[in-house]
């Protein structure tokens, strides 16, 4: 958490010490050590176990590839995070936001997830000899899994998202529709069962049954990995995070068949902007969980979108009719053309405050920010790769709104001697509002939304219809002002 707020700050030499120096964790069964930082976790310092299978095909993995100098996770995720807290290397070109993403979502899929199986497979080790050093193995194993973050009650932490591999399905199983109630993720509770089940073999001494319990546990995280992956192919920018997932599930693509994982890597590498992205990653991990060594993990799990048992092939996209006529609040109005695209923005309001209700602020966030179910259209009545976010009309304003009236009011009389409001600028009036209730979980966000953002949206369009009625040009690709409508 430190880490992330580090970030955001834009504080990277601080974030940097205290992932290299550690902050919170201290080893006190080890006084040599003393602070634990994430660095010595991806260096497996703390335990220094290394004989496990998911470690042995990733570093087999990063050595034929030729990845880092020293071919394991833990060195390719030390360097993603120092090339994400410096001006130089490979993300010399990304923002503040993309930076704190890439480290969060490395942290997750490498360093949470590899320390997390190297403490429990190392207590399945350990079983058979000392049952004291195994169940203080296993017990931290969950610790490194799930982290502090998450707090006590089953299923995490409803107000904050954690920081470790939990986390990772989490942010996923709302795109998946499996989210289980209080926002956590279905594939979470298996592995969770999974683990205790692991748990009661130890308190048993059945050494068989923790390492049963361990080996379906690692199958099991293969799920949250595919998910995360599929999620960020369906972004349409290639950014650092996106291709963080996919060296994640590379190892595990490759040792199945290399050119899968080759071509899953090229389409989601940074600032590659391929534009068939998503349907190649979707083929390729459809192509995957068609082998009979991917049975074992159902694909109902992995994803709703899922058709005949492992398709998850993404539909064919339907085209609107761009002049049929909408009726609206069962025909109390007709419109002349088609709006349902732009009338689903109302879908993620209610999303959001379902969120705000149960304390997802970072899913109400990513919805307001992204957005989820007003999908654009091209001139040809064909849906586009993105959505409209409610954050967009605030924050596309100063560029589309300057010659309305109304907006220039509320401009005006909002802005203080620095043309600020909220200390940003005043044209970002609506998103420094909403923005600030959003942080603080406020249950009036969402009216805050629709008065502020989406009634100045309304306005502004209202403006563009008398504009173009008055010079008698009608806008032949939905747009006024070079803006999608």
């Amino acid at each position: 958490v430190a880490i992330n707020q580090m970030i955001q700050l834009e504080k990277y030499d601080i974030a940097t010490n205290i992932y290299l120096e550690g902050y919170n964790y201290y080893d006190y069964d080890k006084e040599d050590i003393g602070f634990v930082s994430l660095r010595r976790m991806t260096q497996s310092a703390t335990i220094g176990y290394t004989s496990f299978p998911q470690y042995e095909l990733y570093s087999r993995y990063f050595s034929e590839k030729g990845i880092e100098n020293k071919p394991d996770p833990g060195a390719f995720a030390h360097q993603i995070f120092m090339d994400a807290t410096s001006p130089e290397g490979r993300f010399a070109t990304a923002t503040t936001e993309q930076r704190r993403s890439v480290v969060e979502i490395t942290l997750g899929s490498f360093v949470s997830y590899f320390s997390a199986l190297e403490a429990l497979y190392y207590a399945s080790n350990q079983c058979p000899s000392d049952k004291d050093v195994a169940t203080a193995a296993y017990d931290g194993g969950v610790a490194f899994l799930i982290g502090s973050v998450e707090g006590t009650e089953r299923g995490g932490n409803s107000e904050q998202e954690g920081r470790f591999f939990y986390n990772v399905a989490k942010m996923a199983c709302v795109y998946f529709d499996t989210c289980v109630e209080g926002g956590d993720a279905e594939i979470n509770k298996m592995m969770l069962d999974t683990l205790i089940v692991g748990q009661n073999a130890l308190k048993s001494s059945n050494c068989d049954g923790v390492s049963a319990a361990v080996d379906t546990f690692a199958t099991l995280t293969v799920v949250p990995l595919m998910q995360s992956l599929l999620s960020f192919a369906d972004d349409s920018d290639n950014e650092p995070d996106g291709y963080v997932t996919s060296m994640a599930i590379a190892p595990v693509v490759w040792d199945f068949d290399d050119a899968l994982a080759d071509k899953i890597v090229s389409e989601m590498a940074y600032e590659s902007n391929s534009p068939d992205k998503k349907s190649e990653v979707y083929s390729a991990i459809n192509t995957l969980l068609a082998d009979d060594g991917f049975k074992g993990i159902a694909c109902d799990v992995i994803s709703s979108l899922c058709d005949g048992g492992v398709d998850i092939l993404p539909e064919e996209p339907i085209p609107i009719k761009p002049e049929e006529p909408t009726p609206i609040s069962d025909g109390l109005y007709v419109a002349t053309s088609y709006i349902g695209d732009k009338s689903a923005i109302a879908l993620d309001v209610k999303e959001i405050e379902d969120r705000l209700q149960v304390k997802d602020v970072a899913r109400a966030t990513f919805i307001y920010e992204e957005g989820m179910n007003s999908k654009i259209y091209d001139e040809n009545g064909m849906p586009t790769s993105e959505e409209r976010s409610i954050q967009d009309f605030s924050l596309n304003s100063g560029r589309v709104m300057l010659r309305d009236p109304t907006y220039n009011l509320f401009i005006t009389g909002l802005a203080d001697e620095y043309k600020e409001f909220l200390g940003k600028p005043v044209e970002d009036y609506a998103d420094s509002y909403v923005s600030t209730l959003l942080y603080s979980a406020s249950p009036i966000a969402g009216d805050a939304m629709v008065a502020i953002n989406i009634w100045m949206e309304v306005t502004h369009s209202l403006h563009s219809a008398y504009e173009a009625c008055k010079s008698s040009i009608l806008s032949a690709d939905r747009s006024v002002d070079g803006r999608q409508l």
